[in-house]
């Protein structure tokens, strides 16, 4: 992303902005050019779906005859899935309205669709296809240069690992007695049943 201070003073400005995040992307940082990790705000995180068909095989090939170098209506295809269930393949897809489109991804999936085309035991095929997902971000832009253009990016962050939470001995102790009948019946009775209290 490139932001253009207009004025001719240096300075920090608000800047609001739709973004698309990369495929499978579950956290992720936004830097500027010298990496360093800045400050935002997310708005709407999501994707929309764009197209859900059941088909047989005959039409699975005017629909992929649609696609021409990864592109279709007007959009490109980030990613694409694949899965076979019984006689019936599920395809899951992934467009993008900007960037050029994943072909590794998208020549790997179509050279595995026909081969399950030239299968005469799948009779039908399941399509889904979603947007990527998209967020309003903003970010304060420090420091820009005087009629000057700063660049900054998003990148994938690191999963944070959450810690093995530690169960206390006493309660450990106690876990088997969750079995007993009379400890079942107890812990089923709505607190409200014994409300109100008197003192």
């Amino acid at each position: 992303m490139v932001v253009f201070n207009p004025s001719f003073a240096q300075g920090s400005d608000l800047v609001s902005v739709d973004i698309e995040l990369q495929p499978h992307t579950n956290a992720f940082e936004f830097v500027d050019e010298t990496g360093q990790v800045l400050p935002h705000q997310t708005i709407g995180v999501g994707h929309q779906e764009l197209l859900r068909y059941i088909g047989k095989p005959r039409d699975m090939h005017s629909v992929v005859g649609m696609i021409n170098k990864g592109r279709v209506s007007g959009r490109v295809i980030q990613d694409t899935i694949l899965r076979r269930e019984g006689n019936q393949v599920h395809i899951k897809m992934l467009l993008s309205e900007k960037g050029e489109p994943n072909l590794p991804v998208w020549e790997s999936a179509r050279q595995q669709i026909d081969e399950y085309l030239a299968d005469t035991s799948i009779t039908s095929y399941a399509v889904t296809v979603d947007s990527a997902d998209a967020i309003h971000l903003l970010f304060s832009a420090p420091q820009g240069p005087g009629l000057g253009w700063s660049t900054y990016q998003e990148r994938s962050a690191p999963a944070e690992e959450k810690a093995a939470q530690k169960v206390n001995p006493l309660i450990r102790l106690l876990l088997p007695l969750a079995r007993l009948p009379f400890v079942q019946k107890l812990t089923s009775q709505p607190i409200a049943a014994a409300l109100p209290y008197r003192i």
